[in-house]
């Protein structure tokens, strides 16, 4: 799991766990964690491009000529 996403998950259930209605972060972790999750949903929208790409029909004829 990337750096950024562990603290948030972790920051959210330390708070969680002591009841608290609010949370706070430091904008440059806010950013950061901006930075992963966008590359996370680029890095998602590549596989899925090539999943569609690997499942494209590919049609082949066979011939047996004199059998």
């Amino acid at each position: 799991m990337s750096l950024y996403i562990k603290r948030f998950a972790e920051r959210v259930q330390t708070l969680e766990n002591k009841q608290a209605k609010d949370f706070t972060w430091p904008l440059r972790d806010a950013k950061n964690l901006q930075t992963e999750l966008l590359k996370l949903l680029s890095d998602l929208d590549e596989l899925k491009q090539s999943k569609k790409e690997q499942m494209e029909t590919i049609e082949v004829q066979l011939q047996g000529g004199k059998w």
